[in-house]
């Protein structure tokens, strides 16, 4: 028996790939412009589970690159007091800027 597949690409051409740490850095800041004040924890298995919903060696591989991406780019900081070895990331106000425009840009998509 065949099964044979029909894919409509009229509206949903564009497919993302899940590790682009371009996209993966912008998922990090979105989740970080709703915590501003209280930032997410450095931990980089919990944060792959956080933002990306899996755990792999490729995964956490995707999400340093991305960190290291955002903090080059003044995006992100991390904050200087470290509990229990424990750090945080925090958005910094460029970070923030750059969210708002990603928001803007993508209502603009639509």
């Amino acid at each position: 028996m065949k099964t044979q597949m029909i894919v409509n690409r009229i509206n949903d051409w564009f497919s993302i790939e899940e590790l682009d740490i371009y996209m993966l850095s912008m998922n990090i800041l979105l989740k970080l412009s709703t915590r501003r004040c209280v930032g997410l924890v450095y931990d980089r298995v919990n944060l792959t589970m956080t933002i990306l919903n899996r755990k792999s060696a490729e995964a956490i591989e995707a999400l340093d690159k991305a960190v290291v991406l955002l903090v080059s780019r003044k995006l992100i900081r991390f904050d200087d007091f470290q509990k229990n070895g424990v750090r945080k990331i925090f958005i910094t106000d460029l970070g923030v800027e750059a969210t708002n425009r990603y928001k803007e840009l993508m209502e603009n998509v639509d």
